[in-house]
């Protein structure tokens, strides 16, 4: 069991839940993933493995895992929501307007400029999200198709 599975068990047994296998299955799933996914794209990793997994049990699953502190959604236009793994490291990402991939970059070069954006105001930072909307070099060049991305 990894670290990411101790902590969802140990969020369900403080809300008087166990783990089935069926999340065990989508939590597994979701954190060997990409950066991040879709519900749909979930349901059909675990669904091959699992053909009793429906698209309803990926959802509340997610729903858990958001409640557990151990992912979030993302709301792309061009997919709609996609979850990413909550980590404490803090990344921006870029989004094209045309596939709607999301490309994440790590921030640390961008955070002084904020707190000084921040100090100038008298603004306390307490989170941010930092979203970049452009097209791709793969759009740009049109050598994929919004049905590979991921």
């Amino acid at each position: 069991m990894n670290e990411f599975e101790k902590i969802f068990d140990e969020y369900l047994s403080g809300q008087g839940m166990t783990t089935t296998m069926q999340q065990r299955l989508i939590t597994r799933a979701f954190f060997s993933s990409g950066d991040s996914i879709t519900a749909e794209n979930l349901y059909d990793m675990v669904h091959q493995d699992a053909p009793n997994i429906g698209i309803a049990t990926v959802w509340r699953t997610m729903r858990l895992l958001q409640r557990a502190g151990l992912a979030e959604e993302q709301y792309f236009a061009a997919d709609g929501v996609r979850y990413e793994k909550r980590t404490p490291r803090i990344h921006g990402r870029l989004i094209c307007a045309k596939c709607g991939r999301p490309i994440e970059f790590e921030t640390a070069q961008v955070m002084p400029q904020l707190r000084t954006i921040a100090q100038k105001n008298r603004f306390d930072i307490e989170g941010f999200d930092v979203s970049v909307f452009g097209v791709c070099a793969s759009c740009r060049n049109g050598s994929h198709n919004r049905g590979n991305v991921n």
